[in-house]
């Protein structure tokens, strides 16, 4: 099985560095232009099936790239959702610290297993959402490329599943805007490579930035 996993283009939140999970906010005009070209990057690659976060950052991200894919259906699947971050959506850390003494500082030293207030954790994640999920895809797509549309915590629990990471490790992950990782499932071993679009670098493995909220 392969994935192309893409995130949703840049939102105003974003570069506010504020937490969105379940919140519906639209891609910037910066976001836009990376979901073009993300478009413009795969217009000739092939894929088979493609899913989306019904997010609408997503839906807007996958519309710039399925322009070049007529043939194929845009379906939304609610596990490629982003995690629920609870009373915490639409802060930035100085704010949930403020708000929240002593929660972000717990997050960043678990972020696997932080539970956010009235939300979820990565675990939960994890263990409801997104192993189901890839489970489902190994067994009705092993021979298939998938096309997924998603977001920052959603994609680097695919990536560190598809990896046989621990989740520690999975926190460890980064996944910019205009990020495409492309993963090769095997028996024995995954292969990953990224592409930036914006400055055309590529890479072998994943990004890291442990900082990264």
């Amino acid at each position: 099985m392969k994935l192309i996993l893409c995130r949703h283009g840049q939102t105003d939140y974003n570069k506010e560095h504020r937490l969105q999970g379940s919140l519906e906010t639209d891609i910037s005009s910066e976001g836009r232009k990376q979901a073009r070209e993300v478009g413009d990057f795969l217009k000739s690659k092939e894929f088979d099936f493609a899913f989306c976060s019904p997010q609408k950052r997503c839906m807007q991200t996958a519309s710039e790239i399925m322009a070049f894919h007529k043939d194929k259906e845009l379906v939304q699947r609610n596990e490629l959702r982003e995690i629920d971050v609870g009373k915490y959506e639409g802060m930035n850390p100085a704010e949930i610290e403020k708000k929240f003494p002593g929660d972000w500082k717990k997050r960043m030293q678990d972020k696997y297993s932080f539970v956010h207030a009235a939300g979820e954790s990565y675990a939960k994640m994890d263990s409801e959402r997104i192993k189901p999920l890839l489970q489902e895809f190994k067994e009705k797509y092993y021979s298939r490329t998938l096309l997924l549309v998603t977001h920052m915590g959603t994609g680097r629990l695919i990536i560190g599943n598809m990896l046989g990471l621990k989740g520690k490790e999975m926190m460890e992950i980064h996944f910019p805007n205009d990020c495409i990782y492309f993963i090769e499932y095997r028996p024995h071993k995954t292969v990953l490579e990224y592409v930036l679009v914006e400055t055309g670098k590529k890479g072998k493995g994943f990004i890291t930035d442990t900082d990264y909220y």
